[in-house]
């Protein structure tokens, strides 16, 4: 079984597991909506991204459907991380701002609020 260490702690976790779930065994919480009933679990959120570390330096990948195939390194503390799941809020309260799950994740995770204009309703209905 392969070890996924994060931020400096580790966890063993069986063969095809997520980075979540060894953050999860080993009490690391890293945000996420894809277990919200009202999203889909395809790591569509972006909101669990953290830093891999590698042969080749760092990439920044979804926690929550990275299959663990070996021991591998995860930053979720890391700067570039932090500051991509920031973003990724800031985005998302902009999209649905009336959202209270939306807001007391942001909460959790310090974003206060967004610098990005809301989407209007006609906006928010258009296919694009």
């Amino acid at each position: 079984m392969p070890i996924v260490t994060i931020d400096g702690i580790g966890a063993r976790v069986p063969e095809n597991a997520t980075i979540l779930d060894a953050a999860r065994q080993a009490g690391i919480w890293i945000p996420t909506l894809c277990f919200s009933p009202a999203v889909s679990e395809q790591a569509a959120c972006r909101l669990c991204l953290v830093e891999l570390q590698g042969e080749r330096g760092t990439q920044i990948v979804t926690a929550c459907n990275y299959p663990v195939r070996r021991d591998i390194m995860v930053s979720v503390a890391g700067e570039k991380a932090t500051r991509v799941r920031r973003g990724v809020m800031q985005l998302l309260l902009a999209r649905s701002p009336e959202s209270q799950e939306l807001r007391e994740l942001a909460s959790r995770m310090g974003v206060e609020g967004t610098p990005y204009p809301k989407v209007t309703e006609s906006q928010r209905n258009c296919m694009l």
